[in-house]
């Protein structure tokens, strides 16, 4: 996972997908890749789509905490996600008048989040379904009723509209006209960023993050990445054109999910299909301490054995890595470390501290000391390159 071999390169030549193609699926973050090679599979979400929209909100939710600092967002976040209240199910059975009226309001409030989205360039051609709000005075009631209803169906918004006229809809929406919503803060929220001033940028804000979004998104790719792994399939994840906190995110799920599946099946008496992760760069992914034992990498570490789940990762820091995934590395490949901290960690690890300073001289090429499960010693190793023809 992040997949510098994912694609071809000037350095290489080729990649590892030119070589298992026939077994290998790609999926990536970046637009570009997704337009450009047909079988690349986009790992964004469809930040529009249903079935992912509480998982894609977050996602925004992480690069708002990490880019914005205007107060209003925090409102934003806060009634975006009132979208997801599981509790709407208990007034459906004790309530309906109750479950109807939150029913609307979640409707409401996903149709103006969708539209802030699409004013900020995360392109998408989907109508869209939501009740009108009523007025206070008859009279303009059933003016603004008329107005809105489409001359050819003859239909209002709760039968689909375009974003583009939901938009036109909610910019001019006034809260204060309308019969039960005067003082809803929540709505309030949502409008303050579809609707910027002078003074507030509004849905300007997160137009550099539309790159997350991809309409080819429409599939959750946890799933899709999961079976075809348990078919024997080498899936190559492409991660290079989201930040560090996304990567972790998408990287974090992926793991959490194929983890469960595997999990399942072991509780229910059943063998889990043998799947190997390998991690690029793993001291931007794992954790650095031990605070959290049930993190997805320390429990992979550790139960990761009984599920047939491995790991393998790679890094220039080990001091970055936590202890207890260290503890659990069976298999180790010492190639350079030029910093004495990084060796003191090493050094606590079978008898490294044996080579520590060949280690921190050694500059060839390829030369690597390495410790295997199935080996008792620390052996001295010359890698070959990885080159485009065997």
């Amino acid at each position: 996972m992040n997949g510098e071999y994912t694609f071809a390169n000037q350095q290489d030549n080729t990649c590892i997908y030119d070589k298992l193609k026939d077994r290998a699926l790609r999926f990536s973050t970046s637009v570009h890749k997704t337009q450009d090679y047909g079988d690349v599979k986009a790992i964004q979400y469809d930040f529009y789509k249903e079935e992912t929209l509480e998982e894609s909100f977050e996602v925004l939710c992480n690069e708002i905490d990490l880019n914005i600092s205007s107060t209003y967002f925090q409102a934003f976040k806060g009634a975006c996600e009132k979208m997801f209240d599981e509790r709407i199910a208990d007034d459906k059975q004790d309530n309906k008048n109750a479950f109807e009226k939150k029913q609307k309001k979640i409707d409401r409030l996903k149709a103006i989040y969708k539209c802030i989205l699409y004013k900020a360039g995360f392109k998408s051609s989907e109508k869209i379904c939501f009740y009108r709000f009523s007025l206070s005075d008859d009279k303009a009631n059933k003016a603004d009723q008329e107005k809105w209803r489409d001359p050819v169906t003859n239909n209002l918004f709760e039968h689909g509209v375009s974003l583009e006229r939901a938009c036109e809809y909610f910019a001019q929406l006034n809260l204060d006209a309308t019969a039960n919503y005067k003082d809803d803060e929540d709505f309030k929220a949502l409008l303050k960023v579809l609707n910027p001033t002078f003074s507030r940028a509004g849905f300007n804000h997160l137009r550099k993050f539309s790159v997350l979004h991809s309409p080819k998104g429409g599939e959750d790719y946890k799933e899709t990445i999961d079976q075809a792994l348990r078919e024997g399939k080498v899936v190559l994840v492409d991660l290079s054109t989201a930040s560090t906190q996304v990567q972790e995110k998408y990287i974090t799920r992926l793991c959490a999910h194929i983890f469960a599946r595997s999990m399942e099946k072991f509780t229910n008496d059943k063998a889990p299909e043998f799947i190997q992760m390998y991690f690029e760069e793993a001291h931007n992914i794992f954790p650095k301490d031990d605070k959290d034992l049930k993190n997805i990498y320390n429990r992979l570490a550790k139960e990761g054995a009984k599920l047939n789940i491995g790991i393998s990762y790679s890094t220039q820091e080990v001091s970055s890595i936590a202890p207890s995934i260290l503890k659990n590395t069976q298999n180790w490949f010492i190639s350079h470390l030029n910093n004495k901290d990084e060796l003191k960690v090493l050094e606590k690890y079978y008898d490294f501290s044996d080579f520590s300073q060949s280690i921190i001289k050694n500059n060839d090429v390829g030369f690597a000391r390495v410790k295997t499960y199935s080996n008792n010693f620390i052996i001295p190793v010359q890698i070959d390159k990885f080159k485009d023809k065997d």
